[in-house]
């Protein structure tokens, strides 16, 4: 287990909000990006996501997301840092999550009597 403030570091793509197919710079923000995605899907059922979506990937998994840095404009890679959290905060949201996709059914608490 990662320790808290341990750095996990990833280097991985990382789309752009919206996707602009029609795009001049393809490779970057369109149709290159899409069909990268498509690829990844294929080949092992995985797929390219957004810095939105690598921030829940990382809650989930007990990380802050802490940066993302593109490496340089010829490729599409991001260098993706994300820090542990504390064992604390990591139960909380966990809990928290947990009571938002489970509501607690009040009426079956209620003492008979």
């Amino acid at each position: 287990m990662l320790p808290p403030g341990g750095l996990v570091l990833i280097v991985e793509p990382v789309l752009p909000e919206v996707v602009d197919t029609g795009a001049d710079n393809d490779v970057l923000d369109g149709g290159t990006t899409c069909l990268g995605d498509l690829d990844i899907l294929v080949n092992v059922g995985g797929r390219e996501r957004t810095r939105k979506e690598f921030e829940e990937v990382c809650r989930r998994a007990g990380l802050s997301l802490t940066s993302v840095t593109p490496l340089t404009e010829a490729a599409p890679f991001s260098l993706i840092e994300a820090e542990a959290e504390t064992a604390a905060k990591v139960t909380a949201d966990r809990r928290q999550t947990a009571c938002a996709q489970a509501p607690f059914d009040h009426s079956a608490a209620t003492p008979q009597g």
